[in-house]
């Protein structure tokens, strides 16, 4: 059953994000809107959720998915970066 959390763009609310991250890490799958469409979103630890999106966007499991992070420097924590590459990115993000 879907549920939607309106949540204030200018002054969101403690309450209401606490609730969003548990459901999140409980395995629930978000849409969000970006810059163009609504992505499908999860936890990425939350194996059953990413699974779910793979279901939905129907994509097999050597298709790449996209994840975000709260700043460049945390993508090192998921992938080695060469510094070429970090460059590139620095320059390129945030983009369209």
């Amino acid at each position: 059953m879907a549920k939607i959390f309106p949540v204030h763009p200018d002054n969101p609310q403690t309450r209401r994000i606490e609730e969003i991250k548990s459901a999140l890490s409980s395995g629930a799958v978000m849409l969000y809107p970006t810059d163009t469409v609504y992505a499908i979103g999860c936890d990425l630890n939350a194996k059953s959720a990413v699974e779910r999106v793979r279901q939905i966007k129907q994509l097999a499991n050597d298709k790449p998915l996209t994840f975000l992070c709260p700043s460049l420097s945390n993508v090192a924590t998921y992938a080695f970066v060469s510094d070429t590459a970090y460059r590139i990115m620095k320059r390129l993000i945030p983009g369209p």
